[in-house]
């Protein structure tokens, strides 16, 4: 892939022991990986230049693409990447289900338990904003703070009790386990997209220093914690 354009990665500093404290941010870096495909990363903090004011966000041959799944399908087009090709139609509509599940459900929980929980929310606000000097940080965090609850309260999940919410991520969890079955990898005996999506999430939970609740229910399933390991050990072995 040398001689291909350089594609740069917008994201997130690393935080929290591990590549990236954003599911999506780590999802694309992780599926670039898998693709063996070329890129430089430039840290930003502030995504509001970004095109939906987001990030994960590219840059290749002159256009930016938001949104990690948005950008997964340009780059396999781009760059000929087919890491799906092993997957049966059925396949494919699971990791779709997956996917989505893990996106617009389990990641809102993560969201909670780190942002909002009162539990968690001084861990959290010291490993983000701790850097910063003191009526910085409080303004800051505060502003930040206050952004995501309206985000997730639009969402819907965190509008629940915290037990429910421990109960509805436990079922993903359930469901997630019950996927991978004795399987190495969700694509079966070599990852698929869908493998990025999922240790997004569960990198960030299982593997990131500051636990939640949720860190919990996903080391019931050692399935699951073994596939986390396998795969930052294969794609990021420099955060074992």
């Amino acid at each position: 892939m040398a001689d291909e354009p350089m594609i740069t990665l917008f994201q997130f500093a690393p935080n929290l022991g591990l590549p990236n404290p954003s599911p999506f941010c780590l999802k694309l870096e992780t599926w670039l990986r898998m693709a063996d495909l070329e890129y430089a990363v430039e840290v930003t903090p502030d995504p509001r230049k970004a095109p939906l004011g987001k990030l994960p966000m590219i840059e290749h041959e002159g256009q930016r693409i938001a949104d990690s799944g948005c950008a997964i399908s340009y780059l396999e087009n781009a760059c000929d990447v087919k890491l799906n090709a092993q997957l049966n139609s059925a396949e494919r509509g699971i990791s779709h289900a997956l996917m989505r599940m893990l996106e617009e459900h389990s990641y809102w929980a993560l969201i909670y338990f780190r942002w909002l929980d009162e539990a968690g929310w001084p861990e959290t606000r010291e490993a983000f904003f701790g850097h910063l000097g003191g009526l910085s940080k409080a303004v800051i965090s505060r502003v930040v703070r206050r952004h995501t609850r309206a985000q997730a309260d639009g969402q819907g999940l965190s509008r629940h009790s915290h037990d429910e919410i421990l109960r509805r991520f436990n079922d993903d969890m359930n469901t997630l386990a019950a996927c991978l079955g004795d399987k190495p990898y969700f694509g079966g005996y070599q990852p698929a997209n869908i493998d990025a999506t999922v240790y997004g999430l569960l990198g960030n939970v299982l593997q990131a220093s500051i636990r939640t609740p949720l860190t919990d229910l996903a080391e019931q399933h050692a399935v699951l914690v073994q596939y986390a390991e396998r795969m930052r050990d294969r794609y990021f072995p420099e955060y074992r």
